[in-house]
């Protein structure tokens, strides 16, 4: 703005926490001058028939182009009052403030030009207490019986299936053919045809069960038996058309399969990169060891975070949450797709998905800004070197070029999240350094 001019006179009213709203007054000598720029600019682009660039009078550019005029303005005005207008406020905006457009007043040379920005500012708030924050970290502990679980479920996927003549047992696998009675007029979708009928299909005793209900009834069946039984699917059943209801069947057992697990011996510690069965038990305890410290690690910083964060609350940039809670909405969503949850079930749970993410977005929320303003404390800093090494790792996994991933990163914003999250860890391994831990 030019330092001669009249500064805008500016009319703060407070909405709600976080947010304000800027009611911007500029002066009439102001709307004046800028009426001059804005039609000497018009004027040096229009060409017309009669009158050399530039030599348009007045009185035909106001009746032929006195809306592009205005426009101009109306533009020159906001952008030369609108920074100024902001400077005088102390709140750091959260996001970029909005100009609402119904409030902008018309060109009266003659009159002040008036109108209204929206703005989101980040919270203030007292830093939490976050040096010597008092954790204990537990003692690690491997048993021999955490040993043996992991290597008889080691045991269990390198066993074969293999046919045997007996009756059926928990966790064998049944060739079978099966055939559900149904009601008349109970229509049955493409997706669940195989749920009615089947034939020389294999059925596992065990979880999850193709047909609900069936696991136990079939224990101690023998090949030949016909078992006759009714099967109840749960209200939650992933094939709609099935969910809630209860059918008859009939199933055949054709062929009996166990799983035969192989022996725990050194030719199977070696295929294990291990020297013999004892060495592969000390490799095992180690790992087991790696993976429960590791776990505790993780436990201990969720600890410490929720210790800092009990210790504040503060109002929120509704946009903000807001941003956060649709992006929340997504994770759910898509977790119950890849678990199998029917489109109709996740419509029906959408209000609560709603309201947990709701909450979860405003930890989130309140969380970044916490968490920021300790490593500002701190004088943490993410280094081009941390960041360029992830964004490398990033180009190798998906095969392309450093240029094209930084590009493609930085237009979707997916740079700077990622500086942030290395912040974030640092920030989080600083208070860990920071704590006062108790060894038990």
């Amino acid at each position: 703005m030019d330092i001669t001019a009249p500064l805008p006179n500016v009319t703060r009213t407070d909405t709600e926490p976080c947010c304000f709203s800027l009611q911007i007054e500029v002066p009439a000598e102001q709307v004046k001058k800028a009426y001059g720029q804005a039609l000497a600019k018009v004027a040096a682009k229009v060409r017309l028939p009669g009158f050399r660039p530039g030599k348009v009078p007045t009185a035909i550019l106001v009746k032929q182009y006195g809306k592009e005029i205005e426009a101009e303005t109306q533009e020159l005005l906001i952008n030369d009052s609108f920074k100024t207008a902001l400077g005088q406020q102390k709140d750091k905006l959260a996001l970029q403030a909005q100009l609402d457009h119904d409030s902008i007043s018309a060109i009266n040379q003659d009159a002040p030009f008036t109108y209204v920005v929206k703005c989101e500012a980040e919270p203030e708030f007292t830093l939490p207490e976050y040096k010597g924050v008092k954790l204990t970290r537990a003692a690690i502990s491997v048993t021999d019986e955490n040993v043996e679980e992991y290597l008889g479920n080691l045991l269990d996927s390198r066993a074969r299936l293999q046919q045997v003549e007996r009756p059926a047992e928990l966790g064998d696998f049944l060739k079978v053919s099966y055939n559900a009675t149904l009601p008349e007029d109970f229509e049955v979708g493409k997706n669940g045809e195989y749920l009615v009928k089947a034939e020389n299909s294999w059925l596992g005793l065990r979880e999850p069960e193709l047909l609900p209900g069936t696991m136990q009834k079939l224990v101690g069946a023998e090949v030949g038996a016909e078992v006759s039984l009714d099967v109840t699917f749960p209200e939650d059943f992933r094939e709609a058309d099935f969910a809630g209801k209860t059918f008859p069947y009939v199933i055949t057992v054709l062929e009996i399969q166990a799983a035969v697990r192989p022996e725990l011996d050194d030719e199977l510690a070696k295929s294990c990169h291990a020297e013999n069965v004892e060495d592969l038990k000390k490799r095992v305890r180690d790992m087991i060891h790696t993976q429960k410290t590791k776990e505790r690690e993780e436990e201990l910083r969720n600890t410490l975070i929720e210790a800092i964060m009990a210790q504040v609350d503060f109002p929120l940039p509704p946009t903000i949450v807001e941003y956060n809670r649709e992006n929340v909405i997504r994770e759910i969503v898509r977790t119950q797709q890849r678990n199998g949850v029917s489109e109709e079930k996740i419509r029906e749970g959408i209000k609560e998905s709603m309201d947990r993410a709701e909450q979860i977005a405003r930890q989130r929320t309140r969380f970044r800004y916490v968490i920021d303003a300790i490593a500002d404390a701190e004088g943490i800093k993410v280094e081009n070197e941390e960041l360029s090494q992830q964004v490398s790792t990033m180009a190798m996994m998906s095969r392309s070029s450093l240029k094209k991933t930084v590009r493609e990163m930085t237009q979707s914003g997916q740079l700077m999240q990622m500086a942030d999250s290395i912040r974030s860890t640092k920030t989080i391994d600083r208070l860990m350094e920071l704590a006062d831990i108790t060894e038990e």
